[in-house]
């Protein structure tokens, strides 16, 4: 008998998808783990229009690289009822000690009712690529990201 188990990471991998063992699971001799890889989730709630919140934060390493991230994010207003959906890609460069965003490109932006109102940005800080985001007053919102990337170095 065969044990398949399965996660995500942010291991850097340029197929996406590895195969391990003994990483996640029992650690007996017939078990697999299926890893999927170059992926950055984060959640993160907001309740108002003053605090942003950091829904992910990504490491760019010690070794100077460019990165191709294409970044997924929904968030669900859950005092109002309201949704809200965003797609963008950005390229980064790293020295292996900064980071530099090269581009943002802004791709569908889906926003219902007051929803129009969150923030949603992209930045660098130090070494690390961060998403932020920004809710309304008095509103409970729930956020989550899905981030996929290639990099060269």
């Amino acid at each position: 008998i065969l044990l398949v188990d399965g996660a995500s990471s942010s291991e850097n991998n340029s197929n996406g998808i590895i195969t391990k063992g003994v990483v996640i699971g029992t650690g007996i001799s017939n078990e697999l783990d299926v890893v999927l890889t170059n992926r950055i989730t984060g959640t993160a709630t907001t309740t108002d229009n003053v605090t942003p919140q950091t829904l992910t934060s990504f490491s760019l390493g010690s070794t100077p690289a460019t990165y191709l991230l294409e970044i997924r994010i929904i968030a669900y207003n859950v005092t109002d009822a309201l949704s809200a959906g965003y797609t963008s890609t950005s390229t980064i460069r790293t020295t292996g000690a900064s980071g530099s965003e090269i581009d943002a490109a802004p791709g569908i932006i889906s926003e219902e009712g007051a929803m129009s109102g969150v923030i949603v940005q992209n930045q660098i800080s130090g070494n690390n690529v961060q998403t932020i985001v920004t809710g309304l007053p008095g509103k409970t919102i729930h956020w989550k990201a899905l981030t996929t990337y290639i990099e060269v170095s």
